[in-house]
């Protein structure tokens, strides 16, 4: 039986008056997340598929499906353009980010479908869903590494408070939330 619990719960999260914190604690989420893809990727490989896999798969999916893009679109629409400006050191990096968000959901595209209907992975495709969910989790790695270093030290020193109320808001009405 596979050990699963909800990645990244926390109950002091950040909210949306802190925007920033907010997309540094959902990089924790996501890492979380691809923990797990990794370990029923393992599970799989030695062991049947079953219900509390199965759940956790679901889970993933759900997860990287909303969270996930809408993590993107807060970075694309409400952070980028606010730093890109600043340098062209920096406008490279945000280019580099930009380009693996386009890699990342790509990658995404090749797996979740079978993460959304885990039963119907067959032991034939189960090398392929592990080599491409490695390679998925790699790359979210490694731009979490770059955003954390490079983009969010930045973001933090140059983003007024007035704009992170902005941003803030834009994030809620994103979810549907009340601004």
């Amino acid at each position: 039986m596979i050990s699963i619990d909800e990645p990244g719960q926390t109950s002091l999260a950040p909210d949306f008056t802190d925007p920033l914190g907010l997309l540094k604690a959902c990089h924790t989420r996501i890492l979380s997340h691809c923990d797990l893809l990794e370990k029923i990727m393992r599970y799989l490989d030695e062991q049947e598929m079953d219900q509390q896999v199965t759940d956790a798969s679901r889970r993933v999916h759900r997860y990287f499906s909303t969270a996930g893009k809408l993590h993107h679109m807060d970075e694309e629409q409400d952070i980028f353009p606010r730093l890109s400006p600043i340098s062209i050191a920096l406008a490279d990096t945000i280019d580099t980010l930009q380009q693996d968000h386009i890699a990342i959901e790509g990658l995404w595209d090749k797996i979740s479908p079978a993460l959304n209907n885990p039963h119907t992975i067959t032991a034939q495709q189960l090398p392929i869903l592990t080599t491409i969910s490695t390679k998925f989790c790699t790359l979210i790695r490694k731009h979490i590494q770059l955003e954390e270093q490079e983009l969010l030290p930045i973001a933090i020193q140059s983003i007024s408070d007035s704009e992170l109320e902005i941003i803030g808001d834009s994030m809620k009405y994103r979810r549907n939330l009340p601004t």
